[in-house]
Order: structure tokens, then C-alpha cells, then sequence
């Protein structure tokens, strides 16, 4: 692990999302070449994308977060985004301006739910009896 050097923030998306289900992000600091560096103090990354209430610590008790903070000595701390519309988002960190960093930024394609259900709806049918006629 490099200490010192950091020049950006990185967000990594773990694998693509499904609406209303929480996916794990990690947020980190590296290099201005890319290679992960850890920070020196606590250092809180405030986070952004298409509603930053959409983040949170927890991926089952679900608590609105902002931003989160990566801890002295460590180059990253997760967190998870989760999206109720399917679509594509753009989730982003920055650090504190005072810190100079290049903000980061990671691309998610949310999919849509599945279903739980499925019902098939068709008007009724009307069966009517056949008369037969006789022979004579």
C-alpha cells in the first residue's frame, strides 16, 4: 500500500444492479497513475449520482448516507447504492476541495426487478350447447 500520494478518487461498481436491490461500491483513493494509495487521516468523500439519498451503509438497514469516510491507513470503504428505476446512472465521489483530488466516477446499468408473478388475463369464453337435429 502507498502512503502520501494520493491524486484522485475511484468508484468501482461490483456488478450491474437491479432496481430496488442494494449493490455493493467501493470508494477509494489512488495515485494520479491508478494505483491504490492509502490516506494519511480520515478523509470523508461526500458522494453524488442521480439522488445521493439512494446510498447507504447498509445493504439491509437502510439508512440515507451522503458521503462516507475512508479511515487513516486505508486506500477504500464501501458502501451501497441501490436505485428503484431501471436505467443507467452514474454514481460519483469527491473529496473535500482543500485535498485538490480528482473526483471519481463509475457507470451501473440498473435492470429491472423480476417478477414475483405472473398472470395471464383473457376475456371470458362462452361455451354454448350444439343442437342436434333428428332423423327422420
Amino acid at each position: 500500500m502507498i502512503f502520501g500520494v494520493v491524486g484522485q478518487i475511484k468508484v468501482t461498481v461490483s456488478d450491474n444492479a437491479t432496481a430496488g436491490v442494494a449493490t455493493l461500491v467501493d470508494v477509494g483513493t489512488a495515485t494520479t497513475g491508478g494505483l491504490n494509495a492509502a490516506v494519511s487521516a480520515d478523509v470523508i468523500v461526500g458522494l453524488g449520482g442521480p439522488d445521493q439519498r439512494q446510498y447507504s451503509l447498509s445493504a439491509t438497514a437502510w439508512v440515507p448516507v451522503t458521503s462516507v469516510t475512508i479511515a487513516a491507513g486505508q486506500d477504500q470503504t464501501p458502501v451501497y447504492y441501490r436505485d428503484n428505476a431501471a436505467g443507467v446512472d452514474t454514481l460519483s465521489a469527491q473529496a473535500p476541495p482543500a485535498n485538490a483530488w480528482t473526483p471519481g466516477s463509475a457507470t451501473v446499468m440498473v435492470g429491472a426487478a423480476g417478477y414475483s408473478a405472473l398472470a395471464f388475463v383473457s376475456p371470458p369464453i362462452v361455451v354454448r350447447p350444439v343442437r342436434r337435429q333428428q332423423r327422420s
